[in-house]
């Protein structure tokens, strides 16, 4: 990962991140400021133990080693005991991620799928890699900025195309036998998956747990833990996408761009989110959560130092990276976050199709990689 030298001051994140939590907190709302601590706590904790999914899958298709996505099924199985029960319990209250599957799923999983290979990592990953320092996830997140908001205005299109409704399996058959399947699910995963190598767990003689470089495991525990809470203050699973995709639209706004005949941005969220600041949408307020976590965590822990220059042949090829995940990401209801761990973990049928659709098209995007001179 190309990464920018850090500068020798640790404590610019951190100030402005309790900056922003005083201001959200007095201004938006005391729950919108807790939110944007756990966004902190995300990007912290995926930094620390290199919770990413680009490299993971990469590295299964290229070495065999399918310890990556073991640790993302653990993460899911467990998430999915939590919320799927409680989203059964409390469904005035919460709600999971569920969306239809259809040709919109499809075409959005493989564009995800292809640009998060040339971008070197996720919408979670851009966001904690560009926290650590990293120059080449600063131009991917222009690009998804850029195609999230641009899938927006085409969502009219895709979503009259052929979809189910969406599918939660707690509907269908009752939350036991829904998570049941869940863990049918990742037990088949795990198998298929099968381990090459030993888990990253540190002997506490080395060093005291959640210090240093964190391990998968450590990484999986608080992912765990703050996406529940992300479950119990929002209402719904985390998400990244919606986010950008309102970042995107805020800045066309302030360009001149009239969105009042765009029927995505016409949908009750879409008006409200426009009509408001961006500190009042919980997505938003946990990516910058995220990044100012992530870059908090780099500067304590002097996470990343690394060349300070890109190519700009590189440059461009990131942000088309980006362009493609954040186009594919609106098309098919989330990211690695909000479709595959948030729609998993919520009993959706979408969100095992989607991973099923984005990993197999993972070799697309390695093939694309050797093409572009990104692999050797």
């Amino acid at each position: 990962m190309t990464s920018l030298a850090l500068p020798n001051t640790r404590w610019p994140a951190l100030a402005g991140l309790l900056f922003l939590f005083t201001i959200i907190f007095f201004e938006v709302h005391a729950r919108q400021a807790i939110l944007l601590l756990v966004g902190a706590g995300l990007g912290a904790a995926m930094l620390a133990g290199s919770f990413g999914f680009a490299g993971s899958w990469r590295l299964y298709f290229k070495t065999g080693d399918g310890t990556g996505i073991r640790a993302q099924l653990w993460v899911i199985a467990a998430t999915a005991t939590l919320f799927i029960p409680l989203i059964a319990y409390f469904p005035d209250q919460l709600r999971g991620a569920i969306a239809p599957v259809g040709v919109s799923l499809l075409v959005g999983a493989v564009l995800f799928s292809i640009g998060m290979q040339l971008a070197n990592g996720c919408a979670s990953g851009t966001l904690f890699a560009l926290g650590g320092g990293s120059i080449r996830s600063s131009f991917a997140l222009i690009g998804f900025i850029a195609g999230a908001f641009w899938a927006s205005l085409d969502m009219g299109f895709w979503l009259a195309l052929p979809k189910t409704q969406p599918i939660a399996m707690a509907n269908l058959w009752g939350w036991p036998l829904a998570l049941l399947a869940t863990w049918v699910f990742v037990i088949c995963g795990l198998l298929f998956f099968r381990e090459t190598k030993s888990w990253q767990i540190s002997s506490p003689f080395q060093r005291l747990p959640f210090t240093g470089s964190w391990s998968w495991t450590e990484a999986g525990i608080i992912l765990i833990i703050l996406n529940l809470c992300t479950l119990l203050l929002a209402g719904h699973p985390w998400s990244v996408t919606y986010g950008f995709t309102l970042w995107g639209a805020k800045f066309a706004q302030i360009m001149g761009v009239d969105l009042s005949t765009v029927p995505f941005w016409t949908w009750q969220k879409g008006q409200q989110a426009l009509e408001h600041s961006v500190l009042t949408e919980v997505s938003s307020v946990m990516n910058i959560g995220m990044l100012l976590g992530a870059s908090a965590y780099a500067a304590f822990a002097q996470k990343t130092v690394g060349p300070s220059q890109l190519p700009i042949r590189e440059m461009l090829i990131a942000i088309v990276g980006g362009l493609l995940m954040g186009y594919g990401a609106r098309l098919s209801f989330g990211c690695n976050i909000g479709a595959f761990l948030g729609g998993t973990a919520s009993g959706s049928i979408h969100g095992w199709l989607w991973f099923l659709i984005a990993f197999v098209s993972t070799p697309l995007g390695i093939k694309l990689r050797y093409f572009l001179g990104m692999e050797r």
